[in-house]
Formats: structure tokens, sequence, C-alpha cells
């Protein structure tokens, strides 16, 4: 009943001096009525969830049960109960943004920043700088531009062609990179066709559907979202595509109270994870955006999985809980690196915690997208990033980052303010530093705004 619990945590205060938690579960869904707008008004679903609930607890053996681990704990759990453990190889994440629609009075104008031709040509560079072993993503291929859901056939037609696309995979192929293109289902826009505003959409308890406050946005219901894929996976199958990257899916799961499609999270689910399952029967692996745990066992990689948590008033800071219980059993990213206002720092937090490096670029100049509802991304040109793409991947496809992508982490150890230690189930010790001076740690220095590896000693005899 995961699916439809909680964990409740109070830390010690005056009042009470003890920390403590409890599960909390749920036997009917409640949600805020959005019809009320001057204040918060919640209301109860008039059925019960039909689920039946198991609690376990796992008690911690270790001398020091830390935060570290809890996460190994966590991820023996996981292990013993189906999560795979995959054959991870280094890789560099790099979408390819192509086309957006600038909306106008009569019709939408497509701002295309990237061609599939183009695609090739980036492939090519990134390669004669080095970088191996791409993971490029297609974004805003679709006919309509990106953010025109559901996405579906055919290529925009500025964007490029089958060939082309075809022409890109072969590339990749003989470059040792691999492609996929970005869907998303989930989500529909009110000025799409192809599906029922009406029938097709997420309604809430109050028989209310679900949008945003301009009504464009909706929720696709999960059957209809389902078959949507089943008719984008008839035609892609027919490329050499690598995976497909499912937006949306690793960051919530709906459910729908419409009369005729009513479904719980767990039905949700369970519709999610089939395809995603589909998807690694037709392309050998799949990929989501976000890190929802339920998709752990149906993905093979997973981008946009955030570093801290929601801020919770309990806590002091965030610890990678996630990471470490995952790493070295499924690849994931953070958001793309040129999206920080300071690369540099982003790196050492993807050494930290064992991100893959991941970037977004672009042909063309992003300017084009001003007036485009993907306004997002500032600077990605990839004439302009290409160097510091190329120093960046160089520090995970090389050296001995490079042989830690498929080692689990054993220990995460905040040694000061500024100072992290990461130890490695093949007894590695990553040292990174935050700080603008040099840092002292076991014997040795680790250089301001950098990181080392120590690699472990061998047994004497």
């Amino acid at each position: 009943g995961a699916e439809s619990s909680r964990i409740s945590v109070n830390a010690s205060n005056n009042i009470i001096g003890i920390n403590y938690l409890f599960a909390n579960f749920q036997y009917r869904r409640s949600f805020m009525d959005t019809r009320v707008t001057t204040r918060d008004v919640r209301v109860f679903d008039k059925e019960d969830i039909k689920t039946n609930y198991t609690l376990r607890i796992k008690f911690m053996d270790d001398e020091n049960p830390d935060y570290s681990a809890m996460a190994r704990g966590w991820r023996e759990y996981l292990l013993a109960n189906g999560l795979e453990d995959l054959k991870l190889e280094p890789t560099s994440a790099i979408d390819l943004f192509m086309s957006a629609p600038e909306e106008g009075l009569l019709f939408d104008t497509p701002r295309t920043v990237t061609t599939l031709s183009q695609a090739r040509d980036i492939l090519l560079s990134l390669d004669g700088l080095g970088v191996r072993h791409i993971r490029c993503a297609v974004k805003g291929w679709t006919a309509d531009g990106y953010g025109k859901t559901p996405d579906h056939f055919p290529i925009n037609g500025s964007v490029g062609s089958d060939g082309d696309l075809k022409r890109l995979i072969d590339t990749a192929h003989e470059l040792q990179a691999t492609v996929r293109l970005t869907v998303n289902f989930l989500e529909a826009r009110s000025d799409q066709g192809g599906y029922s505003h009406r029938n097709d959409v997420v309604y809430t308890g109050n028989h209310m559907i679900l949008t945003d406050p301009e009504e464009k946005l909706f929720m696709l219901s999960p059957d209809v979202a389902k078959n949507k894929y089943d008719a984008f996976l008839k035609k892609a199958s027919g490329f050499s595509l690598d995976a497909v990257r499912f937006e949306r899916m690793g960051q919530y799961v709906a459910f729908n109270y419409a009369a005729r499609r009513y479904m719980l999270a767990i039905d949700a689910l369970s519709i999610y994870q089939a395809m995603l399952d589909e998807t690694r029967r037709t392309f050998g692996t799949a990929e989501a955006e976000g890190g929802n745990a339920c998709l752990l066992g149906h993905v093979d990689f997973m981008t946009d999985v955030p570093y801290e948590d929601v801020g919770y008033q309990s806590t002091t800071y965030s610890v990678p809980f996630y990471q470490i219980a995952l790493h070295g059993i499924v690849g994931y990213a953070a958001e793309p690196g040129n999206l920080s206002s300071d690369l540099d720092r982003e790196v050492l937090r993807w050494v930290e915690m064992g991100y893959a490096p991941y970037f977004e670029l672009t042909a063309g100049n992003t300017e084009d997208l001003m007036y485009t509802e993907y306004q997002g991304l500032f600077s990605a040109e990839c004439a302009v990033w290409q160097d510091r793409v190329a120093a960046a991947c160089a520090q995970f496809s090389d050296g001995p980052l490079a042989a830690l992508c498929d080692v689990w982490i054993l220990q995460h150890d905040r040694l000061s303010d500024f100072l992290v230690r990461v130890t490695y189930a093949n007894g590695t010790r990553v040292y990174v530093n935050y700080a603008e001076t040099d840092a002292e740690a076991d014997g040795l220095t680790v250089p301001a705004k950098a990181w080392i590896a120590a690699e472990a000693e061998p047994n004497q005899e």
C-alpha cells in the first residue's frame, strides 16, 4: 500500500523531548476543493481505498546507524525484492533541443534551433573533442513542436525527416553513442487534437477536470496515455532507437475519479510500468524524467533526480540517501549542467553523489525561443558550450570516476561544511572540496573547489 501511505516525522521540541515517526495509512483519499478560492476546503472521497497495508520495520545492526547505513539497508531490501543490479558503463547524457512553437494570433510559428542533420554534426563535433558513449536524447522533434502534447509522429518538417532521424541514429551507433526520443503522454494541451477534452482526461473527486488556472494543460487518464503510446510505438519501432525517455512519468502518478475511468494511484502505476516494460522489450532500455522510486526495476536511466529534499522544517541539510542506495545499480542525472549558474560547483555535486554528466544543447541561438513557452533554456548553443562540455564529461569517462560508475557507495561523510568524503565498495575514497581554500583529510590535501580520489591500499600479508 505504499501508493496510498505516508510517513509522519516529528522532531523533538520544548514540549516533547523525543523524535518520533510513524506510518500513516490512508483509507480514504482527501483533496483540496479547487472550486473554492477564498479559503482551503478539504474534501474526502466517498469511496474508501481498496488495499491491504503491510508495515515492514528493518532494525539497523550497524555500530553507527547513520543515513549511509539506512541507505544501504534500503538497497538490500530493493535487491532482495526484485530490483535488478544493472551493468553500468560511463556515459554522458546530451539532450538536443529541436523546436518549439511560438503562438501567434492566427497560427503558430515553429522556432527551430536544431535540425536532425545539425544533431549529427553536434555528435561528430563532441566525439572529436573526446566525448564518448553519448546518451543522446532528441527533444521537440514532433510535428507541432515541444510542449504540444501528447506527442506523436510525424517528425516536425522544420526539424527533418524520417531519413534524417535514421541517419542520426546510424552516425551515433558508429560513434558508439545511443539515441532516444523524449515523449510526454501524461499531459495534453487544450489546443491539441486526437483526444476527448471531456472523456479522456483526469477528473478530481469533486467531478472537476484537473487542469491549470488557464485551462491550457490537462492530464490524460493513464489508460488513454497507454493507448497513445501504443500508437507511437508502432511507428517508433521502425527506427533503430536505443530507448525512449518518458517525460513527467518519474515525477507524479495520476489517479482518476471519472465515473467511467475510475482508477487509483496503484492502477495508474501499473499502466506506467507496463509502458516502460514494453519499451524495454522493444528497444532494450527505458528512461524517465524524475526519480520516483515506484519506477525502479522498470527504468535504466533517470534524469532530473534532485540533489536536495523539499526542505522540511526539521532538517538542517540534505543528505544523498537516494543516491547512496542506487549508485551502481541504475543510472541517474540531475538537471542539465548548462542551466546551472555555476558549472564548476555543479560538477562537484555530480562527483559527490555519483551523477552522470548531463547537458542540453542546441545548434542555434536560444534567443529564438524567447517567445515560446520553452524559455528556460537560457544558454545552450553547442559552439559556445562544447569545450566546457568535453572538459566536464572527461572527468567521468576517464580516470577513477569511470571505474566507479558501476560500484556501490558504502559511506557518505560530511567532514566539514565544505568537505565531503565518499567511500565505495571497492575501497576507493573520493574527497570533494567546495571551499575557496585547500582542505586536509586523512593525510591528503584536497585542492580548493576540486575533488581527488584515493584508491584502496592493497592488503599487506
